[in-house]
């Protein structure tokens, strides 16, 4: 749910008014997607996000199954090692563009 949140805030301050944000936890994306209210231990977070919805002219939450989305699975376990958080704007890292290609090509383990 932070990790949501984080998205959310970083379109927005870079000015993003069109987002797709996409996640691996199903409670989350569904917490988010949901008008009811939330009585889980992450209510707090998911009402943060729905506050900021009308920030964007159009935005749009999907459940993306991990096993489906390695390189993002890969990425975000790296960035457990970082201090700091760390952004790219241009060109993603070698061993990021290495990932998706290993995915699209459907050569999960790579050689």
């Amino acid at each position: 749910a932070w990790a949501c949140l984080h998205a959310v805030k970083f379109g927005e301050d870079l000015g993003f008014r069109d987002n797709c944000v996409k996640g691996d936890t199903l409670i989350v994306i569904k917490g988010i997607n949901d008008a009811k209210d939330d009585k889980s231990h992450i209510s707090n977070v998911l009402k943060a996000v729905q506050n900021k919805i009308n920030n964007f002219t159009h935005i749009k939450f999907r459940f993306v199954p991990c096993l489906a989305n390695n390189a993002a699975h890969t990425l975000a376990k790296a960035g457990w090692h970082h201090e700091q958080p760390e952004y790219w704007m241009e060109e993603a890292p070698a061993s990021v563009v290495e990932l998706v290609e290993r995915e699209r090509t459907g050569n999960e383990t790579g050689g």
